[in-house]
């Protein structure tokens, strides 16, 4: 998470000082501003539960240059008493139970609109860091057993991930309407999550304006 938060603020900064850069040259910011929100569909696998969905919500800004976009978002898929395991010759049968509920996702990828117009499809690719959240370890004996076993859960409950996004926009002045489909590349072996997960959202997004003009209505 702490790579993914400078990587994010240091790109966010290059955007920002050349966008500055060219607002004192008097020349019109390149860049615009999205922020926006959705929902849909996280659906993932673990060695205890065989591959399903949650429901998901989550929130987005987008930075826009002509046809190039950076996109940070982070999102959250609702659980419940969901079950996964590891591997730990110390419990029963050589395997340990866990339980958690939600599932949050911190993403940023470099996109590419590759047509202009109220339609436009996109494709992006970038990385990020997912990780369980309330992750219990059961079956466990002594508050020693407790304890390693929490330390544990909580290392294998969280991994980076790789991750390929495709979907469609459709713009109306500073309203975009969009659809979008997430593949991230799964955990190293040994994780409470197995294999890649796949996110299907909606939502809307805002223009916020401009570095130069401010507000504005205009796409991009």
């Amino acid at each position: 998470m702490k790579l993914l938060t400078r990587l994010t603020t240091a790109a966010a900064l290059i955007m920002f000082c050349a966008s500055s850069r060219l607002n004192a040259q008097g020349g019109r910011s390149p860049f615009s501003w999205y922020i926006g929100g959705n929902g849909g569909v996280l659906i993932f696998e673990t060695p205890r539960q065989k591959r399903g969905g949650m429901p998901t919500a989550g929130a987005n800004m987008m930075i826009t240059a002509k046809r190039t976009a950076l996109m940070i978002s982070v999102e959250e898929g609702i659980g419940s008493n969901e079950q996964s395991s590891y591997v730990d010759a110390t419990a029963p049968g050589g395997s340990r139970n866990v339980t958690f509920n939600d599932i949050r996702k911190y993403s940023m990828e470099l996109m590419a609109f590759p047509l202009r117009g109220h339609a436009q499809p996109f494709i992006g690719v970038g990385f990020g860091l997912m990780h369980l959240h309330n992750p219990q370890p059961l079956n466990t004996l002594t508050p020693a057993e407790r304890a390693r076993a929490d330390s544990i859960v909580t290392a294998l409950g969280s991994n980076g991930f790789g991750t390929f996004v495709a979907g469609l926009q459709l713009q109306v002045s500073g309203v975009a309407v969009y659809g979008m489909y997430q593949f991230t590349t799964g955990p190293d072996k040994g994780k409470l999550l197995i294999g890649p997960t796949h996110t299907l959202t909606a939502g809307l997004r805002f223009s916020i304006g401009s570095a130069k003009e401010g507000i504005t209505g205009g796409g991009y």
